[in-house]
């Protein structure tokens, strides 16, 4: 890497991190605290529906912002735009949030801010692909992966903090998100245009729609694969605490369960960072992507299946470790991957919005097949596991079939 390039990923990575910043506390956190506040009898229930309405308006928002974003890159040359566009819109829709005083008002609100916030991200993770070279990827996508531990991060320190009203709350991550993407947004070369092309400012309504394109049948495995290794990751997220509270080791002590789940939290966090930056460096070294992506899956079905047949403590830390880094690896890959395969379309920003649907779908997947089941809770729940190992073994065989990238 060139030093201007050193500049552009570092500030490329901090900007990541401050758009993580945005909204991790918030879903995990101060979401379901505040929608506690406002309708304790029913707060799980109203969440949930905030949760799903949210989803689908950040899907439809971060498709439709991708591929404004392709336009506006196509006739100026740059996403830079949309991004600031985003960034303020995302603030603005803050107030929404901290004034809503029923359930209802937050789901609007939220629903508001998922448009906002997709209309910023979208094009910012665009960026990777217009300008980090391919064979960088790996390691971009290694560092752009910290960003959700340090979201997490975040999460402990607004719980530490003991502030529970959102206003001040939503105002600090507001400041320190500006900060963190002030380093991007002052990178002039990036703002530079090119002379708007006259022919395509007079064609721009004639420009084919993302849809009518072709998509290679390499990226619908890519996706089809990334969306069976998220399911598997929403099993593990959502259910594993579950599990840990239904063995008998741990129903000798109230709180037992609770330990041990922070306790793996904490390694699965540093097994990611660790695995999801070293794998990518070494991907980039050797210059192959499609090795890595297969071994990744099969990491990931072997974490959920030692998980699913687990009798102790023991195993189960040994699961969840390999399930980690397998996870871990598998997104940083499967980042670089798709990056690649949609490189050169003029489209780039639209498709990785589609991909980005594999985040929503498999949020709503696991838990209708838990419900469908009626297996949600305690040790019952290891056929879940089981499902998502088989799930990520599909996933590692079309990793497999991949052909245009090695």
């Amino acid at each position: 890497m060139t030093d201007a390039q050193r500049r552009f990923a570092l500030a490329y990575v901090c900007a990541n991190v401050g758009a993580f910043l945005c909204f991790v506390p918030l879903i995990s956190l101060m979401l379901p605290r505040r929608m506690a506040e406002l309708d304790p009898a029913a707060s799980l229930v109203s969440t949930s529906w905030a949760l799903l309405a949210g989803a689908v308006a950040a899907s439809l928002a971060n498709i439709v912002g991708g591929a404004v974003s392709d336009r506006v890159m196509v006739r100026y040359g740059t996403r830079m735009p949309m991004i600031a566009f985003g960034l303020v819109a995302t603030f603005a829709a803050f107030p929404a949030l901290a004034r809503a005083t029923t359930a209802a008002d937050l789901v609007l609100a939220f629903m508001l801010f998922q448009v906002c916030f997709n209309l910023m991200f979208a094009p910012l993770g665009a960026l990777a692909t217009d300008y980090v070279a391919d064979e960088d990827k790996g390691r971009m996508f290694g560092l752009l992966n910290l960003a959700l531990p340090m979201g997490q991060g975040a999460i402990f320190l607004v719980a530490l903090s003991g502030v529970t009203s959102l206003g001040p709350i939503l105002l600090v991550i507001a400041l320190v998100a500006t900060l963190c993407l002030l380093p991007l947004l002052l990178q002039t070369h990036i703002w530079r245009c090119p002379q708007p092309d006259p022919e395509a400012r007079l064609n721009f309504g004639q420009i084919d729609l993302p849809c009518a394109r072709t998509v290679s049948w390499d990226f619908a495995r890519a996706w089809m694969a990334r969306l069976l290794v998220q399911c598997a990751s929403v099993a593990v997220g959502s259910y594993l605490f579950l599990l840990l509270a239904g063995l008998p080791e741990t129903s000798r002590s109230e709180g037992l369960a609770s330990q041990w789940f922070g306790q793996l939290s904490l390694l699965g966090a540093v097994l990611s960072v660790i695995a999801g930056w070293s794998i990518g460096y070494l991907s980039d070294r050797i210059g192959r992507r499609r090795p890595f992506l297969w071994l990744s899956a099969l990491a990931v079905a072997g974490g959920c299946a030692v998980i699913a047949g687990a009798e102790g403590r023991l195993q189960l830390d040994l699961g969840f470790a390999l399930f980690s880094v397998g996870l871990a690896a598998f997104l940083t890959i499967d980042g670089a991957l798709v990056a690649q395969l949609v490189g050169n379309s003029p489209n780039r920003a639209f498709l990785l919005g589609i991909l980005n649907l594999t985040n929503t779908l498999s949020g709503v997947i696991i838990p209708a097949m838990t419900i469908a089941m009626g297996q949600a809770t305690g040790a019952a729940s290891g056929w879940l596991f089981a499902a998502a190992a088989a799930g990520a073994l599909l996933a590692a065989l079309l990793a497999l079939m991949i052909r245009t990238i090695d």
